[in-house]
């Protein structure tokens, strides 16, 4: 089989006329999609697009088309292969809207990146607007309207992919209820207009002090105000709450006379959209992060939470029987980002838990840390006194305390841990877990995670750590 890049490199060739100077394959997304950065003898770069999904590709190319003849920041396609299997476009360099505020050290709005979100809405409405007067939707991919069974599709998403996986219970027939009534309250607005779908800063570049829009695949006539929804809920852009109302001002007064809604109507049908856009994203973190184990995805999760919290406390202006107290579990069990938001410390979650039941699943912000089998160690569990006791009990300690190997490896678990710990700081992350497993999460898992949270609490004084110890088996 030839390796995909010589494939590019042959296409390249076959519509260039030049063999180029290089091919590389850019890192993965969150997509199947693979990337290339073709490099032409002069210096000049295209990217090429290789993807099996033909329908999607086809989306993308002719919507780029139609956005370059409406003078949108979109790039131009310049050769599609036959089979639309590859495409090669302008390169726009890799700097994203994102990774300016996640360069932003001091996690402040700089003038800079005000006047890029401000330009990028402005450009949204004339995608929205402008731009769907002669747009041939049946263009669009999967499909042209964001219809109720769309919504509905997004709605379910989340229920399989992240409601089913947290464990939260829920009655199907209940959940259901109130999904149509959110699908309905959408669609009580005829809906005309280009819904991008995605409008959020990872798919924001910026060339030349300006921004450029990419992954407009998904986009489909919908309810314009999901852009702007997904736009300042865009989860670990974690945007400052003033400067979102600031956009959202901003947004409305750039919709001209003849679709403007009063306010209230305008703030109202903000909330289900921002509702519809959190579900939405819940059900992708669940699918890319609980399912596929995508560790991106599930460093988004807490944020999606802290603006799941900020949503329920505007009062959704819906009534939601079993799907609101749903949500307000979500927002307990993974909101756990408000608290670093107001420290520069760095939680460190220790836990213990039995491998019979899996590894505990890492729902920190940034991600991170070590999981320490203690199997190989002396069992207590086996001797049969000690089989109601954990490692909490005096007679346990003694048990391991008295065994060499136990201490060599927790000798080498501290080094470990605390080098990590240091650099952390350093880098001013948020969180690490530290977890210690066992066979069955009582003895010798408890006994490791307790030990080390007191070596921590005893190296590191003051407010640098804030220490919690989780024994996920014990439920203490």
């Amino acid at each position: 089989m030839i390796p995909l890049p010589k494939i590019i490199a042959r296409i390249y060739l076959k519509y260039s006329g030049e063999e180029p100077l290089s091919v590389v394959q850019l890192p993965p997304t969150a997509s199947d999609r693979v990337y290339f950065r073709i490099t032409s003898p002069s210096g000049q770069t295209f990217i090429a697009t290789q993807s099996s999904n033909l329908r999607e590709n086809a989306s993308f190319i002719n919507l780029s088309h139609h956005f370059v003849s409406h003078k949108l920041n979109v790039p131009r396609i310049l050769h599609v292969e036959p089979d639309f299997s590859v495409y090669i476009q302008d390169d726009l360099g890799d700097t994203t809207l994102f990774s300016l505020l996640q360069e932003n050290t001091e996690n402040r709005i700089t003038d800079t990146i005000r006047n890029h979100y401000k330009q990028a809405l402005e450009q949204l409405v004339r995608f929205q607007l402008d731009a769907s007067s002669d747009l041939d939707f049946s263009h669009c991919y999967p499909v042209e309207a964001f219809d109720k069974q769309a919504i509905m599709w997004d709605l379910n998403y989340f229920k399989y992919y992240f409601l089913k996986p947290s464990g939260i219970h829920f009655e199907e027939d209940l959940l259901e209820i109130d999904f149509h009534t959110i699908a309905n309250s959408l669609l009580a607005d005829h809906l005309k207009y280009f819904m991008f779908r995605d409008f959020q800063s990872r798919n924001i570049l910026i060339s030349n002090n300006k921004p450029w829009f990419i992954d407009y695949q998904g986009g489909r006539k919908g309810p314009i105000l999901y852009d702007l929804a997904s736009c300042i809920l865009d989860a670990k852009a974690n945007l400052p709450i003033n400067f979102r109302n600031e956009l959202v001002d901003f947004y409305y007064k750039l919709l001209p006379s003849h679709i403007k809604p009063e306010r209230d109507y305008f703030n109202n049908k903000l909330a289900v959209c921002k509702m519809v856009r959190l579900l939405q994203a819940f059900g992708a973190y669940g699918f890319r992060g609980m399912i596929q184990k995508k560790t991106l995805f599930l460093q988004s999760i807490p944020y999606a939470a802290a603006n799941l919290k900020l949503l329920l406390s505007d009062n959704i202006p819906l009534k939601l029987p079993h799907l609101t107290p749903l949500l307000e579990a979500i927002t307990e069990k993974y909101g756990i980002i408000e608290q670093h938001q107001k420290t520069d410390t760095l939680t460190v979650r220790i836990y213990s838990f039995s491998y019979r039941k899996g590894i505990p699943e890492d729902n920190s912000t940034n991600g991170g840390g070590f999981v320490f089998d203690c199997r190989s160690l002396p069992n207590p569990g086996r001797i049969a006194e000690m089989q109601t006791k954990t490692g909490f009990d005096t007679e346990v300690k003694l048990i391991l305390e008295s065994e060499d190997t136990v201490g060599r490896f927790l000798v080498s678990a501290t080094e470990l841990s605390t080098s990590a710990i240091d650099n952390y700081l350093c880098r001013k992350f948020t969180d690490i877990m530290i977890s210690f497993g066992c066979t069955g999460g009582q003895h010798r898992s408890v006994f490791c995670a307790n030990t080390l949270a007191a070596i921590l609490q005893k190296e590191y004084s003051g407010d640098k750590l804030v220490i919690d110890v989780i024994h996920r088996e014990l439920k203490r």
